[in-house]
């Protein structure tokens, strides 16, 4: 056997034990961060959320929640769910192809932004107030644009709402938004590399502050290593500076 044989050879075999590692990774963090609320059928994907229903005496509007890029609905929830309980109606959601959701019909963010309506809809809430968290902000626009009856009022949480200089984003979502070469590399790589990286990458969000402790394992931080949620997300950021600018 020549030496580009073995070179190619030992790179097929490579993949396939990164392909392995990946699935047993997968495993293990669907193992340790089951769903944390219920299931929807919304415009062809599977939503998952939770629903908290207005207790007697509400005194706030309904509110809605939506979560940024590598998040679920739990960055969000277990901190503002305690301060809201007994106040106001609350759906927290994970978006589409983050957390325990599935994708469907929802690369762009003006669809993600109408299944969160349909979702609104089928749970009974006619009008919320919709809180933002970073890239959610992006999807908020335009849930607002699109959907004035249903919206009473925005809160944005250091959102991604406009251009940013450069409109650079980090490499590997520019690399995993590619067709072909994106997924190899969600399926071989994303997992291991980013389970190395994912304590300093997340201390760096949090910077000038500390990381809180037990974070990622409380929020489910490394869902978003599942390489089709990697790719959903990649797919996200990829389009966010072209929808800020338009």
């Amino acid at each position: 056997m020549n030496l580009i044989g073995a070179a190619l050879l030992f790179l097929i075999a490579l993949l396939f034990a990164l392909a392995g590692i990946t699935r047993a990774g997968v495993w293990l963090i669907e193992r340790r961060s089951p769903p944390a609320g219920e299931f929807a059928e919304v415009n062809g994907a599977r939503i998952h959320y939770a629903h908290i229903p207005a207790p007697a005496g509400a005194d706030l509007t309904p509110l809605v929640f939506i979560h940024g890029a590598s998040a679920n609905l739990k960055d969000q929830m277990l901190p503002l769910k305690p301060l809201l309980e007994g106040r106001a109606e609350m759906l927290f959601l994970d978006r589409p192809g983050l957390g325990w959701s599935r994708r469907g019909n929802n690369e762009t963010l003006a669809a993600q932004a109408d299944t969160i309506a349909a979702l609104m809809d089928r749970l009974g809430i006619a009008k919320a107030i919709v809180v933002a968290h970073s890239f959610g902000g992006a999807i908020t626009t335009a849930f607002a644009r699109q959907h004035p009856e249903k919206t009473a009022g925005l809160v944005f949480v250091s959102p991604a709402t406009h251009p940013w200089p450069g409109g650079a984003t980090a490499w590997y979502y520019k690399l995993t938004a590619m067709p072909v070469v994106g997924w190899l590399f969600s399926e071989t790589l994303a997992y291991p590399a980013g389970m190395l990286r994912i304590g300093d990458a997340t201390a760096c969000v949090f910077s000038p502050n500390t990381l809180p402790d037990f974070y990622l394992q409380n929020a489910s931080i490394p869902l978003v290593l599942r390489p089709s949620a990697f790719r959903a997300n990649a797919r996200d950021v990829a389009q966010l500076h072209d929808y800020v600018r338009a």
